[in-house]
């Protein structure tokens, strides 16, 4: 194996016609296809300089070093556990490591790396129909059409291509990523991501499978654009006409959106997701109205409580949804203890003046003696 590894095939982005194919072949929806190489794939399989894009492991050489273990790890190049802080930056830095590996444990250390387009790691190489990781790995060197094969290869070996052609995006994402995949909205982006590509026509679409922002770039209104845009007028960040072209008020309107989400890159270009957020964040700006009357507010807590309640969920929803949540659940319960305690306090007055009704008749009852404080209901009521 020569390093660095450089690119020997097609090194170009994949084309419809390369979809399309790999699509045919497995069965599976080009738009479902698409999908999952916008949310799960790096983007590109090599670097502008030609080099298959490669992370290499530590903690994966370590359980694949074999009889070379001790060595590896007295030259830094195997750990037992995963560690952000070992890695180090930049392709060409990733090779480096890799070729360092191979030099003590040869096709071993190919197992310890993840490559190309899908980012698929050398040790999954037999799932994938390959005798070793090297001969995987030169497989995949050939280009981006062969990287986007090993994917699809590995997807079925694991048992979610079933999911991946029904679009049972939660089931695939579970499996794909891992328990934890909820964190970072993976189904969501996937659902989000087939409509763009089901309802965008090609010529709508950046290389990069995004909305184009510029008007003069659509030859016709957008279906997504104009659900992006009735979802940024009903979050308050209109109003925009809903007609379905990207343009420069569209943009700005976008970037608004994304300054209040930070896991969104802040760049006004409408992508899964974008649209993924707008979609929960709507999903929560839904449920503001059943807060309301389980709790009674309108009823009860009057018009301030319910105008609380709403700016509280209008608050939240520019922050991460977690944090929305807390905010929300913190302000209903206090309102609601609010309106508890106002019972409560009614039910007082209620006393004092029945107290002082019977008085007239030389009747008592029992009160709390620290009740007396609040005065009489004609003045607290006042």
């Amino acid at each position: 194996m020569q390093f660095p590894l450089v690119g020997s095939g097609n090194k170009q982005r994949l084309g419809r016609e390369d979809y399309e194919a790999i699509a045919r072949h497995y069965n599976v929806p080009l738009a479902h296809l698409r999908a999952v190489v916008k949310i799960e794939a790096a983007g590109s399989g090599f670097t502008w300089g030609g080099l298959i894009k490669a992370l290499y492991e530590g903690h994966v050489m370590y359980r694949n070093a074999g009889p070379h273990r001790n060595a590896l790890v007295s030259r830094g190049l195997a750990w037992p556990k995963w560690n952000r802080k070992r890695y180090k930056k930049g392709t060409r830095a990733q090779h480096d490591q890799i070729a360092k590996a191979y030099d003590v444990a040869g096709d071993h250390a190919l197992k310890a790396a993840s490559y190309g387009l899908p980012q698929v790691l050398g040790e999954n190489h037999a799932m994938c129909g390959f005798k070793t990781a090297g001969k995987m790995v030169t497989y995949m060197l050939e280009g981006e059409i062969r990287q986007l094969d090993v994917m699809m290869r590995f997807i079925k070996a694991t048992g979610i291509l079933a999911a991946l052609r029904k679009g049972q995006w939660h089931k695939f994402a579970r499996r794909y990523n891992g328990p934890k995949y909820k964190r970072n909205r993976y189904a969501q982006k996937l659902a989000a991501a087939v409509r763009l590509y089901k309802r965008s026509p090609d010529h709508g679409l950046t290389g990069g499978g995004n909305i184009r922002v510029e008007s003069a770039r659509q030859k016709q209104p957008d279906e997504n654009v104009r659900d992006v845009q009735r979802a940024l007028n009903k979050l308050g960040y209109g109003p925009i006409a809903a007609d379905g072209w990207s343009g420069p008020k569209t943009s700005k309107a976008v970037r608004a959106f994304q300054e209040h989400h930070p896991d969104l890159a802040n760049d006004g270009i409408i992508g899964p997701q974008t649209m993924a957020a707008l979609d929960m964040a709507l999903k929560h700006k839904a449920h503001k109205p059943v807060v309301e009357k389980a709790t009674g507010l309108a009823s009860v807590g009057g018009t301030a409580g319910v105008g609380a309640a709403a700016t509280a969920v209008t608050v939240a929803q520019g922050l991460p949804w977690q944090v929305g949540a807390i905010i929300a659940c913190l302000v209903v319960v206090g309102i609601v203890g609010l309106v508890a305690y106002r019972w409560w306090f009614k039910d007082r007055f209620d006393q004092e003046e029945a107290k002082a009704g019977f008085a007239e008749i030389g009747l008592t009852i029992p009160m709390k003696p620290w009740a007396d404080r609040f005065g009489d209901g004609s003045q607290a009521e006042g």
